[in-house]
C-alpha cells in the first residue's frame, strides 16, 4: 500500500490565532508541514499537508479530526495525490 498526501487550507475561528490552531491540531494527528497564507485584511489561513495511508476511511478520519478541533472554523482540501 502506498500513502496518500492531501493539502487544506485551514480557517481559524474569530478568537483563535493560526497559532493556537497548529497546536491543537498537532495535538491530534501530525503534519507534515504547516505554512501560513495571508488571506487580506489581517486574515491568515493555515495551509497544511497531511501525509496518510491510502487505506480506505483514512482522509475521513482526518475530516474528523479537523472538525472536533475548537479552534477550527473551516477547511478545504486544495489537492489530494498519492506519494511514494
Amino acid at each position: 500500500m502506498g500513502n496518500v498526501a492531501i493539502k487544506l487550507r485551514i480557517l481559524p475561528k474569530d478568537n483563535s490565532s493560526v497559532e493556537e490552531m497548529k497546536k491543537e491540531i498537532s495535538s491530534k494527528i501530525k503534519p507534515y508541514s504547516f505554512n501560513e497564507e495571508e488571506l487580506g485584511f489581517g486574515i491568515k489561513a493555515l495551509i497544511a499537508v497531511f501525509i496518510l495511508s491510502d487505506q480506505e476511511g483514512q482522509q475521513q478520519k482526518l475530516e474528523d479530526i479537523l472538525s472536533s478541533c475548537t479552534t477550527v472554523e473551516s477547511y478545504e482540501i486544495i489537492m489530494t495525490t498519492l506519494v511514494g
